[in-house]
């Protein structure tokens, strides 16, 4: 997918979840170096809260606390 049709997909995704409520949004990217992107919906729209790189522990409080090891997600079997 080119990069222009994909960056739209996502901001058109972003606006229809925010637009039905959905509080949380997060955008695992494996492009270039993997990188998981969580956002919060704050006054109708996203905001982004944490950006993890790959290689780093991700430490996620809302909408649940979780731990999320990114190497572990992107690795090979």
């Amino acid at each position: 997918m080119a990069t222009v049709s994909l960056t739209s997909a996502i901001l058109h995704s972003a606006q229809i979840y925010a637009e039905a409520g959905i509080g949380f949004y997060w955008r695992l990217e494996l492009e270039t170096r993997p990188h998981l992107i969580v956002s919060a919906l704050t006054h109708g729209k996203f905001r982004q809260t944490l950006t993890a790189l790959s290689g780093e522990a991700a430490s996620i409080e809302d909408p649940f606390p979780i731990e999320i090891d990114l190497a572990a997600l992107t690795a090979s079997p």
